[in-house]
């Protein structure tokens, strides 16, 4: 879920470079979506980064970050209709933006329900409580260092040995 939610929110940003509206001062100019609905990029920012943390957190953690990138969605999406509705729109891209930002934050809303359902980080970003000894890899590189192999004790006969 948080992969779609960044992905999404990533999609808003290069989305957000095209041309949505065209003004007409003293010569008819094309502004792009980041331009014509300020803190548009910002919001789909903070969405892919809130996604990114929900990704790699564990449990409250990962729902506060799940809640950030929804909240941050839906500021993009409302952002990015308040252009496509307003006059002078001459693209659809605001109301790609708006449902890719509404995709992202149904994505947030979906791991805020899911998450406590996902599992555990891999113990290798845990940290390691003090009286425990090293483990894995670690273990190996100190044994190779001390001049054993690792893949010593780890072996099993096989079958065919007579």
């Amino acid at each position: 879920m948080t992969g779609a939610a960044a992905a999404c929110s990533g999609l808003v940003i290069a989305v957000a470079q095209l041309p949505w509206q065209a003004v007409a001062v003293p010569v008819r100019a094309q502004v792009p979506g980041g331009q014509a609905a300020p803190g548009l990029i910002q919001a789909a920012i903070a969405a892919v980064a809130a996604a990114t943390f929900a990704a790699f957190a564990d449990g409250p953690l990962r729902r506060a970050g799940a809640v950030l990138v929804t909240v941050a969605s839906l500021l993009a999406a409302a952002l990015a209709v308040r252009v496509a509705a307003a006059p002078g729109a001459i693209a659809p891209w605001p109301w790609v933006a708006a449902a890719l930002a509404a995709a992202a934050g149904v994505a947030g809303a979906a791991a805020w329900v899911l998450a406590p359902r996902w599992g555990g980080s891999p113990g290798r970003f845990q940290r390691r409580s003090a009286g425990a000894g090293p483990a894995g890899a670690v273990s190996d590189w100190d044994r190779l260092s001390r001049g054993e192999d690792p893949t010593a004790a780890d072996e099993v006969p096989s079958a065919r040995e007579p």
